[in-house]
């Protein structure tokens, strides 16, 4: 089918279901999801209206379809975007509340690969997300824009497991580059063994678990903003998401879901998220999951989502030992733990940023975190 004559809509319940279906032969089946209808159940939960990270308004699946039956359940690719808040601070120092998108889910069948059609996909959400002004003029051969879009984005983001080009091609009008990659590996750092004897956590170190770490996304946003509003300009744009509306809690709930689902305990991830170091109010803390380095890997890896400074290596360390991991990955952090024997991983969940006149195309992404990503 010609591009020209192809559109992106909000999926309707039965497109969503459809697009479920799609997904679940390379995204269910090989991590233990017996059946299509417990995926369903999964993506059921997860994007349920009662979250506060997929409420109506921050969350919405699209299709791509054909512009002349925009209800068809044979869909063509599909994708999901969620709602956040962010900061931008423009190259002139000043700092603004806008919003931003995530994308995830991107999808496309089996059946209709190798067509362009998840990337035409995508070059379609920009004229979804950004304001119309901020975007080269909408190209003839595409036919016409998308007819429903939201149009406040500043910016989105998206991880990529497919190197870091391709989503850069999801061009905005015919050149202009998409989702440009930021190339910050993660840093993997070796878990220390521990002294002989008894390890007990210190006894200012409290355990969190989910509703903890919601609670403390309200502190960790106005750390951001005051961290944010404190930086010096740059001939360049920054911007960072703000830890709000479900970040801290949206990555754990997904691991637990998908755990239950085939039959294992994922309450862990519930009920010990993180640790409190310290006392009083602005005590530093960390968050985390703790999973297998990779598919049927019986090495653990503390997954660090957010750290609220100052957190020393050593209590990383702390925290890695009463969880039983032996690794310890860090995203999005400064320098704080690289004089300690570590490892880079830049080559999958790449960062990658498509900006919406921002006043730069070299933008710089600060708190960009393992939480983010679903």
């Amino acid at each position: 089918m010609s591009l020209c004559d192809l559109t992106i809509v909000p999926a309707t319940r039965e497109q969503q279901r459809q697009a479920t279906a799609n997904c679940y032969p390379q995204w269910g089946a090989p991590r233990g999801v017996a059946t299509l209808e417990a995926y369903e159940r999964i993506d059921d939960e997860l994007n349920s209206p009662e979250n506060v990270w997929s409420q109506p308004g921050r969350f919405t699946a699209w299709v791509l379809v054909p512009r002349a039956d925009p209800g068809t359940t044979d869909i063509l690719a599909a994708c999901e975007t969620y709602r956040r808040v962010a900061l931008v601070q423009r190259p002139c120092g000043r700092v603004e509340e806008v919003a931003t998108y995530a994308i995830a889910s991107v999808f496309t069948p089996a059946n209709q690969r190798r067509k362009g059609y998840a990337k035409h996909m995508l070059r379609l959400l920009h004229y979804v997300l950004s304001p119309r002004e901020h975007m080269p003029p909408f190209p003839a051969k595409w036919g016409v824009p998308p007819p429903s879009f939201f149009g406040d984005a500043a910016f989105s983001v998206l991880y990529s497991d497919v190197g870091p080009d391709y989503y850069a091609t999801c061009t905005k009008g015919e050149k202009e580059p998409g989702w440009v990659a930021i190339r910050r590996p993660h840093k993997i750092f070796k878990v220390p063994s521990p002294s002989p004897g008894p390890s007990t956590l210190a006894s200012d170190t409290r355990l969190l678990n989910l509703e903890d770490a919601g609670e403390l996304e309200a502190h960790a946003t106005d750390t951001v903003r005051k961290e944010m509003e404190a930086l010096p300009s740059i001939d360049r744009p920054r911007a960072a998401i703000l830890p709000q509306a479900g970040w801290f809690r949206q990555y754990p709930s997904r691991l637990e879901i998908f755990a239950r689902s085939v039959g294992k305990d994922g309450s862990r991830h519930l009920q010990r998220c993180g640790m409190r170091f310290g006392s009083g109010k602005d005590r530093p803390f960390v968050l985390y999951t703790v999973e297998p380095r990779e598919k049927d890997s019986n090495i653990l890896r503390l997954l660090v989502a957010h750290i609220q400074q100052p957190v020393s290596f050593e209590q990383l360390v702390a925290a890695a030992h009463a969880e039983g991991a032996e690794e310890i990955e860090v995203w999005g952090s400064g320098n704080e733990y690289d004089a300690h024997e570590h490892t880079l991983n830049g080559e999958d969940h790449i960062p990658a940023l498509a900006q919406y006149g921002m006043g730069g195309d070299d933008v710089e992404w600060l708190w960009n975190e393992h939480c983010f990503w679903c």
